[in-house]
């Protein structure tokens, strides 16, 4: 996964971020059958200053049946905005 332009949103002003002020991220993630676990490869860099942040690690993952009911108040955005 390769991020994209950033855009920032405020209220109905909107606008794309000048990318030498952005970082672009590359994600990788994959399943590990020798460790029964999910990996992930995350790099974070600018063009003018390289990386900016990198991590490794691995995770599991819990599949759930979620509602509307069953989101957790301190889990749903504090606002909503229109997007392109």
């Amino acid at each position: 996964m390769r991020s994209g332009d950033q855009r920032l949103y405020e209220r109905m002003i909107g606008f794309r971020f000048p990318m030498v002020f952005s970082a672009v991220a590359n994600v990788c993630e994959w399943y590990d059958d020798a460790e029964e676990k999910f990996r992930i490869e995350v790099d974070v860099s600018n063009r003018l200053f390289g990386k900016v942040f990198g991590c490794t690690g691995f995770f599991d993952v819990e599949w759930l049946t979620v509602t509307p009911q069953r989101i957790p108040d301190h889990a749903r955005p504090l606002r909503h905005e229109r997007r392109e």
